[in-house]
């Protein structure tokens, strides 16, 4: 089952204890899916793994908001980014 997140708040809001990790993707064409986790590892920060190339980033919430470091923000405003649920 996927869950559709529309905005970073919301995003935030399903990571809002420390240490919580989710798995998730953002759907491209062709029903591709470009899969990340993400965790909230305290003070502010986010730890993001893509996993296409297994690189890692440590974001704050408003860096989610840059589209040069990641592009979960727009993708999640333009319907395209989901949770794996539980």
């Amino acid at each position: 089952m996927k869950i559709k997140i529309n905005n970073l708040e919301e995003l935030k809001e399903v990571l809002s204890e420390e240490g919580e990790v989710v798995e998730g993707f953002i759907l491209l064409k062709g029903n591709l899916r470009s899969s990340k986790s993400i965790c909230n590892i305290g003070n502010g920060l986010y730890s993001i793994i893509n996993e296409i190339d297994d690189s890692e980033q440590f974001l704050s919430f408003e860096e989610l908001n840059d589209e040069s470091k990641t592009h979960i923000e727009l993708a999640a405003t333009n319907g395209l980014f989901y949770l794996y649920g539980k």
